[in-house]
């Protein structure tokens, strides 16, 4: 294997991207026809924001209520990132392909649907000073804001503060600007994935549009 590549899972909530991580691990684990029977292995799953740090632990905590500020949640994601990224992400890319449901884009996203500008948010993740990573693969899975509230609403669980239609829908239009300025900036490779249609072709769209680049390591 030349490299260890960095995927990351990204959508609204109720996108079903972390389904569909843990689908793809077992298809990378295990192997399927899409990658010609190929085993990728050892991986690495996490996710953002994480419980492995300070900050982490705070988000839990903040999110289920609504005193959480547009600035305090930057900085504690980001802060959450960095040290997601330094000390976990980094050393597993070492010997291990690594997925994490939700990264840079996920901030970048609901950040600007607060009102902040994108330069500003990518400018504090620090990609030229290796503070965080930009990912090989990100994957986006779009579908509409009243599919995924849906969705949210059927598992039985009390929403969270941000899961309401307004916000959401504010998410959906900054995910769309962020994946063009994102292209334009560094280049990086966005899949995007139509999540609005049964989970067995959701899957099957994902492994078709990623194996091309599992050919490269």
């Amino acid at each position: 294997m030349k490299q260890n590549l960095f995927f990351t899972f990204e959508g609204l909530d109720g996108s079903g991207k972390d389904e569909q991580l843990f689908a793809f691990a077992k298809a990378l684990k295990n192997g399927c026809s899409y990658f010609s029977g190929n085993k990728y292995k050892p991986l690495w799953l996490t996710r953002e924001p994480t419980k492995l740090t300070v900050p982490g632990k705070e988000i839990a905590r903040l999110l289920k209520t609504k005193h959480l500020s547009v600035k305090d949640a930057t900085t504690y994601f980001i802060n959450d990132r960095i040290e997601h990224t330094k000390k976990f992400i980094l050393p597993r890319l070492q010997t291990d392909i690594v997925l994490s449901s939700r990264y840079d884009f996920s901030t970048l996203s609901f950040q600007m649907a607060q009102g902040m500008d994108f330069e500003t948010l990518y400018a504090l993740h620090g990609y030229d000073k290796n503070l965080t990573r930009i990912p090989d693969i990100t994957f986006v899975f779009d579908v509409p804001v009243s599919v995924a509230l849906k969705r949210i609403d059927k598992r039985g669980a009390k929403r969270e503060y941000f899961e309401n239609e307004v916000f959401q829908q504010k998410v959906f239009d900054a995910q769309r600007l962020c994946m063009k300025k994102l292209s334009e900036l560094d280049n990086r490779t966005i899949l995007v994935i139509n999540a609005n249609q049964s989970i067995p072709k959701v899957t099957d769209e994902l492994f078709r549009k990623v194996a091309p680049y599992l050919k490269h390591i």
